[in-house]
């Protein structure tokens, strides 16, 4: 460690060059350059910690380990093709209200995903409509 990284360090922030963030507890970076340095040397757990990190945004239950992630997305190609353009992969959940469990995950492309997401749609609406409910009331 060079003499400026640990002035930095003793002064509480981050020693990546340049950068005058407090680094995060228990290590010497700051989040940013963590997150970017996970995301360049590991980023299956970047890519999983991601899906984890939406799934609790959105308010999904995720149950899904690191090394049944690695199950899911092996021999897909899910990590050099991964996006939102129709012909890229994501992670979908096959049944829709529930989260994501090692058993309702899937691979698929994003056009099948919402091809999917309009079915499940029309299908949400049909029940609502057959028990007497409002689909606008269901999430």
């Amino acid at each position: 460690m060079t003499e400026a990284q640990q002035i930095k360090k003793k002064n509480g922030l981050c020693i990546s060059p340049g950068c005058m963030k407090n680094h995060a507890p228990g290590r010497r970076i700051c989040h940013m350059h963590y997150a970017r340095r996970t995301k360049q040397f590991n980023p299956i757990f970047y890519t999983f910690n991601a899906l984890r990190n939406n799934a609790k945004r959105r308010g999904r239950d995720f149950t899904l380990t690191l090394i049944q992630f690695k199950e899911l997305i092996k021999d897909s190609g899910y990590m050099e093709n991964k996006g939102r353009h129709s012909h890229e992969l994501q992670v979908d959940r096959k049944r829709a209200l529930e989260g994501y469990h090692f058993d309702n995950c899937q691979i698929i492309t994003s056009e099948e995903n919402m091809r999917k997401r309009f079915v499940d749609a029309k299908i949400m609406e049909y029940e609502a409509a057959k028990a007497g409910i409002n689909p606008d009331q269901w999430q």
